[in-house]
């Protein structure tokens, strides 16, 4: 009977160990959740932030080459031309 109750002492032992280790995964696990989501926040943020950025250095390309700039009036007439032959090409589409 004692050899029975020790071997039951011993599986509550580790029973409890093994519900501690549980409890500090599962916190460990929540702390990680949560940090992913801040990151992820500040991921989000930091593209939405490239975003607006790149529309501003477009914006400030498109504001030189109306300035005057060589290099940036040849763009300025490449994407014109673009523009143009687009449009030609809807009203051509749209004529037929």
């Amino acid at each position: 009977m004692s050899d029975t109750r020790v071997l039951i002492d011993a599986l509550e032992t580790n029973i409890r160990r093994l519900i501690r280790q549980v409890d500090v995964l599962e916190q460990r696990l929540k702390a990680q959740q949560i940090q992913a989501s801040i990151q992820e926040q500040q991921l989000k943020d930091r593209e939405q932030k490239l975003s607006q950025m790149e529309a501003d250095v477009l914006s400030l390309k498109m504001a030189n080459s109306l300035l005057g700039s060589t290099e940036s009036k040849r763009e300025m007439k490449l994407k014109i031309n673009a523009l143009i032959r687009d449009i030609d090409a809807c009203i051509a589409q749209w004529t037929e």
